[in-house]
């Protein structure tokens, strides 16, 4: 996996999408790690919207550089 952005705001939310853009893999490889316990769980917006907070996902992609 490749940083290519960190987040712009704080509070922003990333859909799946973003994500698998950002990080360069799969959607399905995001939610295998979130199944794993690898990768930050999502935020329920609602019945079929779920959103990442940035700054996890920031802070999950500098524990994985520091590997």
């Amino acid at each position: 996996m490749t940083n290519t952005g960190t987040a712009k705001h704080a509070c922003e939310l990333l859909s799946v999408s973003d994500l698998s853009r950002l990080l360069r893999i799969s959607k399905r490889s995001i939610w295998r790690l979130v199944a794993l316990g690898k990768f930050p769980q999502p935020v329920r917006l609602g019945p079929k919207m779920v959103r990442w907070r940035a700054r996890e996902v920031d802070a999950y992609l500098s524990r994985v550089q520091e590997q």
